[in-house]
């Protein structure tokens, strides 16, 4: 079984397009790029630890042993994340790019072209700094056990898109449009359901040592 999670994609296209709004609002300035980073140190932990995980993206290739820390480049987004280990079901994660605060300083003092130059070499963009990977047993000893593993990443996800939705309504308040807010969690609350949905069917196909 393969579990697969997009981070930060809505709200990423979200905040993208905010920046180019700005921008088209603002005069162009200087050529040169406002200082950023192009890596992003990501804290990788996996339940249990001890479990390789490989990293995949544009020109990068990484392994680790988990608990590890990993440098991350920006300019290899998408990265695809493969943990394995014995007894458990392979987990696929995705990390994606998110810009960061520099994007909107080079909006503010560099003007667009400043953009354009982070949008090429990548800069402005970082990646989650912790990613928490459970492995899903193979077996799982009893019902209450299942039951219980999954009641704890339906409460993950839940808090992740919570986060997210909270985010959404945030920036919506602050722009002061006059359209109803509640509708810039919508999609974001579609996804999460859509992300609950799939857990519940992982959990109904579980395997189950007294079944066995």
């Amino acid at each position: 079984m393969v579990r697969k999670e997009t981070l930060f994609a809505t709200a990423v296209t979200s905040r993208l397009r905010e920046a180019l709004v700005l921008a088209g609002l603002l005069l162009p300035g200087g050529c040169a790029s406002i200082a950023s980073t192009n890596v992003t140190e990501t804290n990788i932990e996996t339940d249990p630890p001890a479990v390789v995980c490989k990293f995949y993206g544009h020109h990068y290739i990484h392994q680790v042993l988990t608990p590890a820390m990993v440098n991350l480049p920006a300019k290899a987004a998408p990265i695809t994340v493969i943990c394995e280990a014995e007894d458990y079901h392979r987990h696929v994660a995705y990390l994606d790019t998110e810009a960061d605060g520099w994007i909107f300083g080079n909006i503010l003092l560099g003007g667009s072209i400043g953009i354009l130059i982070d949008g090429a070499s990548g800069a402005g963009q970082v990646y989650p700094e912790r990613l928490f990977l459970p492995m899903e047993p193979l077996v799982f000893d009893s019902v209450d056990a299942r039951d219980a593993w999954f009641g704890e990443r339906r409460q993950e996800i839940e808090a992740r898109w919570q986060e997210q939705i909270d985010a959404a309504v945030r920036r919506c308040e602050d722009r002061e449009r006059e359209i109803s807010c509640e509708d810039s969690g919508k999609d974001l609350a579609d996804a999460r359901d859509e992300e609950l949905a799939r857990l519940e069917e992982r959990r109904a196909a579980a395997g189950l040592a007294d079944t066995l």
